[in-house]
């Protein structure tokens, strides 16, 4: 049981180090192994395969690859939030402290499901940790849970609707307003340090 709990906190780990390096750190992490330089890689591999006929007209073309950074971006949070959950339902269950569910037995499946509705700030008691130890790790959860669900929704909003103005809303960008154009939008910034464009 314990094995699951090293697994947990090393998933946790690299979720938050790769959020860390992805949108905090200035400079351009060097490790090449990180999950925001994984995903945007495979789901290129995808995405860029269909271009379709080469004979087709090239604005289908451009609009349909034009959709690759959003996508990629939204893929990418949801790996990180995804793994945060896993993260602390194999925490859970490697520590002995499981949730208990209202309706019988719990298992993984119910501890991905208490996890998810403790990141997301839900609460709907259904699922319950019994412990002191399971409910300080359930109010940790809630902790990173909540900044986590609203940093994700102001990048994504940063995204889509870049800021014109010269102090940008935008979390990556951190320029002064004497360089209005240091840096582009958000996802235009993380694809950047993340892909190496052909």
């Amino acid at each position: 049981m314990l094995l699951w709990a090293v697994v947990g906190v090393v998933l946790i780990g690299v979720v938050l180090l790769d959020a860390f390096e992805t949108i905090v750190l200035p400079r351009r992490a060097t490790r090449r192994l990180r999950l925001a330089r994984l995903v945007p890689r495979s789901l290129w591999r995808l995405w860029s395969g269909p271009r379709g006929d080469p004979g087709a007209a090239a604005s289908n073309r451009e609009t349909y690859l034009s959709f690759y950074g959003p996508s990629a971006l939204f893929l990418l949070i949801g790996v990180w939030i995804t793994g945060l959950i896993g993260g602390f339902a194999l925490l859970l269950l490697g520590l002995g402290t499981p949730l208990v569910a209202t309706g019988g037995d719990a298992g993984f499946g119910t501890a991905m499901y208490g996890s998810g509705t403790t990141f997301f700030t839900l609460g709907l008691g259904d699922v319950l940790p019994p412990t002191a130890l399971g409910r300080l790790l359930v109010v940790l959860e809630a902790g990173w849970g909540s900044p986590s669900s609203r940093s994700s929704s102001r990048i994504c909003r940063c995204s889509t609707k870049p800021s014109r103005s010269a102090r940008s809303t935008c979390p990556c960008s951190t320029h002064a307003p004497a360089r209005p154009r240091a840096r582009p939008n958000c996802s235009g910034a993380m694809l950047a340090r993340t892909l190496p464009w052909p």
